[in-house]
């Protein structure tokens, strides 16, 4: 044991050892996915009667998986939706019909309504109308937040503004994305923040805690850097 020790701590055996830590680091992370890539944003983590199981059971009624992930945009204007705007949403409407986006499944076609039809849809006060995009319900939020970037550059196309930007008290056009893609894309934002910001402040928490017990920097230091050793090393392996 006392020879292993010395091998291993000796005036050699430290660098060596030190190398093939950051070797291994190194070869691992180059070759295994990272633990925090293998997330599911659609797992189900909710218990059957709270709220939000009873909301996703309605919107299973109300939009089947047969035809995907809806994305319901909310068109709204303050002083009423326009006939220059209905011509505008139904334009990108045909757009999403005649050239889907890369992950779009389905697009109820708006622009084959009568204009009368279509005004039918609108709120009884004139202002909103929504229109839902169904996407593959495979597909996790990053994919889905580009297929909506693409298709709020498609809206600029149409209109040379973008109403997913515009105030909704501003008098213009403005359109807001809900239903379960834009819960899901908003979720995912929140909880990737979240985990950044809380891993942020436990490492300064940590530091400060190893800087007054070992009054010193580099004492302080050395057990973080063993830690995030560990961490590059552990979290390939765990996804792999």
């Amino acid at each position: 044991m006392n020879s292993y020790i010395e091998w291993v701590a000796g005036k050699r055996g430290k660098w060596v050892t030190l190398l093939v830590w950051v070797a291994l680091a190194v070869v691992l992370n180059m070759t295994l996915p990272q633990a925090n890539k293998q997330v599911d944003d659609r797992a189900s983590n909710f218990v059957d009667m709270k709220p939000s199981s009873t909301a996703a059971v309605i919107v299973e009624r109300e939009f089947p998986e047969e035809q995907g992930l809806p994305a319901l945009i909310v068109w709204h204007k303050k002083q009423g939706l326009e006939e220059a705007d209905l011509q505008s949403i139904t334009e990108l409407a045909s757009l999403l019909t005649d050239s889907p986006l890369p992950d779009q499944s389905m697009d109820p076609p708006l622009h084959q309504l009568p204009l009368d039809i279509l005004k039918q849809q609108v709120s009884e006060d004139g202002t909103t109308l929504i229109m839902p995009v169904f996407f593959h319900a495979e597909v996790d939020a990053k994919v889905l937040k580009l297929n909506l970037g693409e298709m709020e550059e498609r809206m600029v196309s149409i209109t040379g503004e973008n109403p997913f930007e515009a105030e909704i008290e501003s008098g213009s056009l403005s359109a807001r994305v809900t239903g379960p893609v834009g819960i899901l894309i908003d979720a995912t934002q929140l909880f990737t923040s979240g985990d950044f910001s809380l891993t942020v402040a436990t490492f300064l928490f940590v530091l400060i805690v190893l800087l007054l017990i070992y009054r010193s920097p580099l004492l302080a230091v050395i057990p973080l850097i063993g830690v995030a050793f560990a961490y590059s090393i552990l979290s390939p392996v765990l996804a792999g």
